[in-house]
């Protein structure tokens, strides 16, 4: 993981024309692995899958999906996506359904995560590409009109539940908290990063704050510090001719015994190791 852009709050996405408020694109991936960061946002996410197949975790489930499958990804729901081939062609429509329709504005619903075997689903978000690739005269009115059937179709045949204003509120809230905190740590990574410390600045109690990250992270927070500060030290290594010693205090870590042990425990090497095989 990067320590670069590791908020998780992607805000609201820019769309070129307020008059369309749509991000469509095909994702072609050309390798295994992470093709989406961690992230979560506002808008409704669909991830078609055309080609290949993808792993995506919503709220620490994992949902994989194959050619002619649909990934639904809520509102405000933390999510990340990977290939799991060589190649992979994943159609992807992002949109505010608040947007399309006043009778759904103040409303929360939220959709079944995955679904299979629907040729009409199918159908509009070929569609929806393919007006979108074109750009024909009038595409743009063509796109929300295939849109708009598809909220129809998803509303009438996958709404799993409708949340509550104070339910939402409370789902919100809790991925705001986390973002801050994974903020602050990336911003302050180096220094002594408590538990205690971390619940404090977003007004939990420790063992409450615990639950909330790790649930969300699926680490303890110390144990994403740690990972966080070793592939800082691994950059160092490749990059700086810093001694070791030096990027074991820089990254955080005022035991260099104990920063050794870590990092063979978590690389499978030792730092010097690292260094010299510019693994």
């Amino acid at each position: 993981m990067s320590t670069k852009n590791l908020e998780l709050y992607e805000g609201r996405i820019f769309f070129q024309d307020e008059d369309f408020p749509v991000w469509i694109n095909l994702d072609d991936v050309h390798k295994k692995g992470n093709y989406i960061p961690l992230h979560w946002h506002e808008h409704i996410e669909l991830h078609y899958v055309v080609r290949g197949s993808v792993s995506i975790k919503v709220n620490n489930i994992d949902i994989t999906a194959y050619p002619e499958e649909l990934v639904l990804i809520n509102s405000n729901e933390l999510h990340l996506g990977a290939s799991l081939e060589q190649r992979t062609q994943v159609i992807v429509v992002i949109f505010d359904i608040k947007m399309f329709s006043r009778e759904l504005a103040g409303r929360n619903i939220i959709f079944q995560s995955l679904v299979k075997n629907d040729s009409y689903i199918s159908k509009l978000l070929k569609d929806i590409y393919l007006e979108h690739q074109e750009q024909q005269i009038g595409y743009q009115l063509s796109c929300k009109g295939i849109l708009m059937c598809l909220i129809s179709h998803l509303l009438r045949n996958y709404t799993l539940e409708e949340l509550t204003n104070q339910d939402n509120l409370k789902r919100v809230k809790n991925l705001e908290r986390l973002n801050k905190t994974i903020t602050y740590i990336q911003d302050h990574f180096n220094e002594s990063l408590s538990n205690k410390k971390l619940a404090e600045m977003i007004h939990l109690s420790e063992g409450r704050f615990n639950h909330l990250f790790k649930e969300s992270m699926e680490v303890a927070p110390q144990q994403y510090i740690n990972r966080l500060r070793l592939k800082k030290a691994a950059e160092l290594l490749r990059k700086e001719n810093m001694s070791i010693s030096e990027i074991a205090y820089v990254v955080g870590f005022n035991d260099y015994n104990h920063f050794g042990r870590v990092f063979k425990r978590h690389y499978g090497c030792t730092p010097t190791q690292m260094r010299e095989e510019k693994l």
